[in-house]
């Protein structure tokens, strides 16, 4: 990805200021948290996952602002995910 096509798709200018729009991983077994942590984010770019190993392998593609994952995740735990972002 080019920085003029990162740049376009992260950021919205208002009245001339620039703002830059974070990007939020959210890892979590229940779809309902999911769905309250997307509502109160509303404003930022939310990706959501349903276990560990989805989680990881997005963490380990994309580059994200930050990362809330719960810690009984299904397939890889949210601990087991942590460590392997780290390293």
């Amino acid at each position: 990805m080019t920085f003029k096509s990162w740049f376009t798709t992260n950021h919205i200018t208002v009245l001339g200021l620039i703002f830059w729009i974070m990007k939020v991983l959210v890892v979590h077994r229940q779809e309902a948290i999911q769905q309250s942590i997307k509502n109160q984010l509303g404003q930022w770019y939310v990706e959501t996952y349903n276990n560990g190993l989805e989680g990881l392998m997005a963490a380990k593609l994309e580059n994200f602002d930050l990362i809330l994952c719960g810690q009984d995740l299904p397939v890889v735990t949210g601990i087991e995910m942590r460590r392997s972002i780290r390293n």
